[in-house]
């Protein structure tokens, strides 16, 4: 019988298999892990960025309806600036008799 094949070689690989098989799962328990930790990350980047968008389009609103509101007292009108961001200018000589 060769020493390949003697019941104490088989016993040490099958204890060798084993151990590579218990580390194999510890890595892919880490890499679970990290991906569950990445998601979560994900998820709160995404609910942030819904609060920010809502935010924005909250102003957005309120910048237009300023800017309606100063068009008809004539006071002001709606504008874009040169980044094409929506303001509200304002008359300077609003109320000055012309």
């Amino acid at each position: 019988m060769s020493a390949r094949h003697t019941p104490e070689t088989r016993r040490i690989q099958a204890r060798l298999e084993r151990l590579e098989l218990q580390h194999l799962r510890e890595v892919v328990a880490e890499q679970g892990q990290r991906l569950a930790e990445q998601d979560g990350l994900i998820a709160d980047l995404q609910r942030r960025l819904a609060d920010a968008e809502d935010a924005l389009d909250y102003r957005w609103q309120q910048t237009i309806e300023l800017g309606e509101r100063m068009e008809a007292e004539g006071t002001g009108h709606l504008g874009l600036t040169i980044d094409g961001t929506l303001c509200v200018l304002m008359n300077t000589h609003a109320g000055v008799p012309q």
